[in-house]
C-alpha cells in the first residue's frame, strides 16, 4: 500500500518543473518571433539565416550604413542593426551594439569592394590653396570646391585625404558653414566647422577631442 505522506509530498516540485519548463518554451519562443539569435546550449549565439543578394559589399570605413545593410565582412555576413558611419576599427565582429551575424539561406555572396566614397562631387583633391564654396574664400592650407571642382586635402586621391582618415560624404554640406553643425567623420575647414570643437589633422576631419590621435589623425587645430 502507498503512503500517502510519500506520494503528496513531490507534487510541488513536480508542478514547479512543469511551469519553468513551459516559461522557458515561452520565452525561447518570443525571442525566435523578436528575430533574435538563439543560444544553441554550447553557449555559441546561432546566426539568423536570411536571404542574400548574389554579390555583397565589403565592410568598409566612412561608408554610411542603415538599419537592415547587409555586409560582407572576412568571410562572414553582418546585418546593421543601428543607423551609424563607422571609423577604422569598429569592425562587424567586434562590435555587436552595430552588427548581427546572419547566415545566407541561398549560399554565400561574392563580397564587393565598395568604391571610394567622394564628398567633393567628383572633383580632384590639391593642397596649398583656397576653398571656394559659392563665390566665398576659405584659405585653410589646401583647396576645397564642394561643387565639382577641386578639394584639396594632401594629396590627389578622389576628394580623400592622403595620410588621414577618410571623410564621411554626408557631411559634405557642413564643409565650411563655421556653425558647428558638421559631426565627428565629416571633412572641416577649422574647428568652427566641427560641432565637436575639434578639426583634426592632416587633412581637415571632425574629431572627438580623445580621439584626436587615432586613425591617422594628428590632433585638433586644421584651420586655426
Amino acid at each position: 500500500m502507498l503512503d500517502p505522506a510519500r506520494t503528496t509530498t513531490p507534487l510541488p516540485r513536480i508542478i514547479l518543473r512543469t511551469r519553468g519548463a513551459a516559461l522557458g518554451v515561452a520565452l525561447a519562443l518570443a525571442l525566435v518571433g523578436c528575430g533574435a539569435p538563439m543560444d544553441d546550449g554550447s553557449g555559441t549565439v546561432s546566426a539568423e539565416s536570411v536571404t542574400c543578394p548574389a554579390k555583397l559589399q565589403a565592410w568598409a570605413v566612412g561608408t554610411p550604413y542603415k538599419v537592415g545593410d547587409l555586409v560582407s565582412f572576412k568571410g562572414a555576413v553582418f546585418r546593421c542593426i543601428q543607423a551609424h558611419t563607422p571609423v577604422d576599427g569598429w569592425f562587424p565582429n567586434i562590435v555587436p551594439a552595430l552588427w548581427s551575424p546572419v547566415t545566407c539561406s541561398n549560399g554565400n555572396p561574392v563580397a564587393v569592394t565598395p568604391p571610394p566614397a567622394n564628398d567633393n562631387g567628383g572633383g580632384t583633391a590639391n593642397t596649398g590653396g583656397t576653398a571656394n564654396m559659392g563665390g566665398g574664400t576659405a584659405n585653410t592650407g589646401g583647396t576645397a570646391n564642394m561643387g565639382g571642382g577641386t578639394a584639396n586635402t594632401g594629396g590627389n586621391n578622389g576628394g580623400q585625404c592622403v595620410g588621414g582618415p577618410k571623410f564621411d560624404p554626408a557631411g559634405a554640406k557642413n564643409v565650411g558653414n563655421g556653425v558647428g553643425q558638421q559631426f565627428i567623420g565629416g571633412q572641416c575647414l577649422s574647428s568652427k566647422d566641427c560641432a565637436s570643437g575639434c578639426c583634426a589633422f592632416p587633412c581637415g576631419i571632425c574629431s572627438g577631442p580623445g580621439a584626436q590621435f587615432q586613425a591617422g589623425k594628428q590632433g585638433c587645430g586644421f584651420g586655426g
